[in-house]
């Protein structure tokens, strides 16, 4: 009950201070709605960032499934061709070994006839020119027979070469087979934790490194 002047001054006050921390309460109300608003927004972006990053966690989880199958695949395939141009390449080297063995063979047994026929030259002039045609023949008869021995050691030499491009194809793809190794257990080793964007591209740009892109 307000009586003085005194009563009313201290009545005005109290109505001040009052009237100041309704104003202050409703700043900081403001405040507190813009900062949960704040809050509501970056939760929804992490929500929204969470479950993309678990769709590319999925994904790159699908493409490990895959490439551990194709890496399999490519382990039998490899081996399946190591052994198969192996066992050929041995077949053909012993088969042109021999060719131009048994050709040796000849050319040494007719350099002795020649040399026998030589030595009857002695005898008569007839036989001396009966040697001298047969000797002519069997001289060319060498030559066709060194000339085929020509020809089966290019063939022996391309063999050989072909040979090593088929040992560099298999180192090719063993070495492809080992990354592929490589890069499936660090995939495994990442399976079942949780993923982060730096995961993400770290196995990305492994990807992107041996040729294969997003979507294959």
């Amino acid at each position: 009950m307000i009586r003085t002047v005194k009563d009313y001054e201290n009545l005005s006050e109290q109505y001040n201070k009052m009237l100041e921390e309704r104003n202050s309460l409703i700043d900081d109300l403001s405040w507190y709605k813009a900062k949960v608003s704040r809050l509501e927004r970056q939760n929804r972006f992490l929500l929204s960032r969470k479950d993309n990053l678990f769709d590319s966690w999925r994904d790159e989880n699908k493409r490990s499934v895959a490439l551990s199958k194709k890496l399999e695949q490519l382990e039998r395939e490899n081996e399946e061709f190591k052994e198969s141009h192996i066992k050929h390449i041995t077949n053909m080297e012993n088969y042109y070994k021999d060719r131009v063995q048994e050709h040796k063979e000849k050319n040494g047994e007719l350099q002795e006839v020649i040399e026998g026929k030589n030595s009857d030259l002695l005898f008569t002039e007839d036989e001396n020119k009966q040697l001298k045609e047969s000797r002519d023949w069997d001289y060319e008869y060498i030559i066709k027979v060194n000339e085929e021995n020509k020809v089966l050691e290019r063939e022996l030499k391309k063999k050989n070469m072909d040979a090593d491009r088929l040992g560099y194809r298999w180192r090719n793809s063993h070495n492809e087979a080992k990354t592929y190794k490589t890069l499936l257990s660090e995939f495994s080793q990442h399976i079942g934790n949780k993923p982060s964007s730096s995961t993400y591209k770290y196995f990305r740009g492994k990807l992107d490194g041996i040729g294969i892109k997003e979507g294959e």
